[in-house]
């Protein structure tokens, strides 16, 4: 939350639980329609693989631990399908085109930064998958490949849409969500047989009149993009069955959008809409609606005129007095998640009759009514505490983990979170439970060291049950195995938060951010950095006011509040006279006597006109020159590990470049966006170092 100064201000978006569509998981492969060679057998083994070259049509080498293309492979001239996910391969070999007989290429989840000029000699090749690299430029041959069909690039580095894509006209399936793509050419309406089309989480603007010319699209996802209209061209799209347009900054709907009459799910969470237009009404094979976490004040009646409608999510959103239509719809069948309604007052009294019964020691009888009331309400974790408690009490030691394993995805104040987290542990060491999951993961370990997940899935186990200590040194072994592990170096950051050890938790969180720029975790972990390097933490709205969060919240991978802490007022009135006085500390001693001094004071402070970048390139130096050494050995791993790397990349000159883009998700400050769009040379250069830096052992 933040709270006003001069503007209304927004809040942190809740993440979407339906969030499935933007998985990687590659559901539309074209196949071969040979039976014959839909029959040959996968190889997994490259060696193997070689010993009869001209026989083999598919291989898979996912997560194989290389970090390099094996160019043994372009002796199988006769592949059809090679898999090589899940690795560390930096670089494609040039000779690529040697496969000429490549149908599907996978490569996502690797470290591949440039594409070369000899994929597009790949003439064969209708599904290709690049998501999760570190691409920014397509090469102007990569655009030969006119018979694709599958394409996904998202979780990459594109900034620019280039209108070359044109020439992609089999295209079916593409996805390039999680880009920095801000515009896209009218080029676009030449993807006319686009079924399925992504381009969420880019800060996109606007869309052409030529998007609306995309007349066979089935599945359409906006979301978390900057859309603040959609026009009435939405009715263009006779065959969508998927619309995601949450996570906006939409305000209305056009009344057009009735016309999709073949839409089955509408994804609407996390806009600005105070009413839906009673359009809605006329998709006839609706299924799913999301409105949550949107300022409605009515529903229209319309709604219940969908026969095929069977959910509706609703989270979020107080309605006073609640919609009749909500009723009927729910007595027809409909489930109405995050339903708060005419059961409110009978859940209330229930609650009641539970903690009566709990004051009076009627245990049995309290349990029952806690157990009716977290049947009616799923969300109020209050009285999930309470439960558990009563549970862990009694000895029903499964019930009560499982019940705080309920609560802790739930969004509550800290101090109630930590009170579950407690009660989970207790529960979890007085079972055999707990022995047995630790010794599963040690298992999985075992069998797969040379890896950063298991090590990093027993971390998560570890800080899920509060035990953060030893979820720290499980964080920091799986990051001495992989570098790049970015969700190691989340959670050891909010470790790092919690445990408020300053100096580590901006090397951790730095290299997440370094990793993983354009992430919503990044964007939770952003304000907990700038408060402690000093830096501005205030943000700036078009009207030239400031907002302050007087609530932080960090989210991980799943969109789940995993921790949270609530400034003070005067941690909030410090943090706002900070940035008027752009200094950290403001000491008035005894030569300060009267308006006229106190005025010299302001106005010397006010003197050092210091911007964000300059900030964080002093406080990042001065961190890395003046700690002391007892800091340092309350986290060894801190400065034996990241300190190293942060020290090369000052003294190699780096620093300017790494501040730039630290702070590049500032886009209202113009002098950011300026130098990231005059200084592309140097940005490369510093990613090249980054890339061939060597961490410590």
């Amino acid at each position: 939350m933040r709270c006003r100064v001069q503007s209304v201000l927004f809040c942190f978006p809740a993440v979407a639980c339906f969030f499935f569509f933007q998985t990687t998981a590659h559901a539309q492969v074209e196949i071969d329609s040979s039976d014959y060679f839909n029959q040959q057998p996968v190889f997994r083994s490259l060696k193997k693989a070689l010993r009869n070259p001209n026989k083999v049509y598919k291989l898979d080498l996912k997560s194989s631990s290389l970090k390099e293309f094996p160019v043994e492979i372009l002796k199988l001239k006769n592949l059809r399908t090679l898999f090589l996910d899940s690795n560390q391969i930096e670089i494609l070999p040039v000779q690529l085109d040697q496969l000429q007989n490549l149908r599907t290429l996978s490569l996502s989840y690797n470290k591949i930064h440039e594409i070369p000029a000899a994929m597009g000699n790949l003439q064969n090749l209708l599904n290709l998958f690049l998501d999760y690299n570190a691409v920014s430029v397509f090469p102007r041959e990569f655009f030969f490949l006119r018979g694709l069909r599958v394409l996904y690039i998202n979780n990459n580095a594109v900034t620019e849409f280039s209108p070359s894509f044109r020439n992609l006209q089999e295209l079916h399936t593409f996805i390039a969500s999680g880009n920095h793509i801000r515009v896209i050419p009218n080029e676009i309406g030449h993807l006319y047989n686009l079924t399925k089309l992504s381009l969420a989480d880019n800060p996109i603007e606007s869309l052409p009149e030529t998007f609306f010319e995309l007349h066979n699209l089935q599945q359409l996802y906006l979301s978390g993009t900057l859309l603040k209209v959609i026009g009435p061209e939405i009715n263009s799209f006779k065959n969508l069955e998927v619309l995601a347009l949450h996570r906006n900054h939409l305000t209305a709907l056009p009344p057009e959008i009735g016309e999709l009459y073949e839409l089955k799910k509408l994804f609407l969470d996390s806009n600005l809409l105070e009413r839906l237009p009673a359009e809605l009404g006329d998709l006839i094979n609706l299924k799913v609606l999301d409105i949550g976490s949107n300022p409605l004040k009515t529903m229209p009646l319309e709604l219940s005129h969908i026969k095929k409608l069977e959910k509706i999510y609703v989270n979020g959103i107080n309605f006073n007095p609640f919609p009749q239509v909500l009723y009927d719809l729910q007595n027809n069948g409909v489930k109405l998640v995050g339903f708060k309604g005419k059961e409110v007052f009978n859940a209330q009294l229930l609650l009641s009759k539970a903690r009566n019964a709990k004051l009076t020691g009627d245990t049995v009888n309290s349990i029952l009514k806690y157990e009716e009331f977290v049947r009616t309400d799923t969300n109020y974790v209050p009285a999930m505490a309470e439960l558990a408690e009563l549970y862990l009490d009694k000895m029903e030691f499964d019930k009560a983990a499982e019940l705080c394993k309920r609560a802790m995805v739930k969004d509550a104040a800290p101090d109630l979170m930590t009170a579950v987290r407690r009660t989970y542990s207790s529960s979890l060491n007085r079972t055999s439970t707990t022995e047995q999951i630790i010794a599963d993961y040690r298992l999985k370990i075992k069998a797969d060291s040379a890896s950063a997940d298991p090590y990093f899935e027993l971390g998560k186990y570890y800080y899920n049950q509060g035990d953060y200590n030893a979820a720290r040194k499980v964080f920091e072994q799986a990051i001495r195995i992989d570098p790049r592990h970015i969700y190691s170096h989340f959670y050891l950051s909010v470790l790092n938060v919690i445990s408020d050890r300053i100096p580590s938790l901006v090397f951790s969180s730095l290299r997440f951010l370094t990793l993983q720029p354009g992430s919503r975790k990044a964007e939770t972990l952003r304000p907990y950095v700038w408060k402690d390097m000093k830096m501005y933490t205030g943000v700036k709205n078009k009207k030239g006011g400031s907002s302050y969060y007087d609530t932080y919240i960090i989210k991980d991978e799943n969109g789940e509040i995993i921790y949270q802490r609530k400034e003070s007022g005067i941690d909030l009135m410090v943090a706002m006279l900070s940035d008027l006085l752009k200094t950290d500390k403001m000491t008035f001693d005894s030569t300060v006597k009267d308006t006229t001094s106190m005025k010299e004071l302001v106005g010397k402070i006010l003197h050092k006109n210091e911007n964000n970048v300059e900030i964080f390139q002093s406080e990042l130096t001065r961190i890395c020159t003046s700690t002391t050494d007892s800091v340092k050995m309350k986290d060894s791993f801190a400065w034996t590990y990241y300190y190293p790397y942060f020290n090369e990349l000052i003294s190699k000159g780096y620093l300017e470049t790494f501040s730039y883009l630290i702070n590049s998700g500032r886009r209202e400050e113009d002098y950011i966006v300026k130098w990231m769009k005059n200084n592309p040379a140097k940005i490369e250069e510093f990613k090249a170092w980054d890339r061939k830096y060597v961490w410590n052992e």
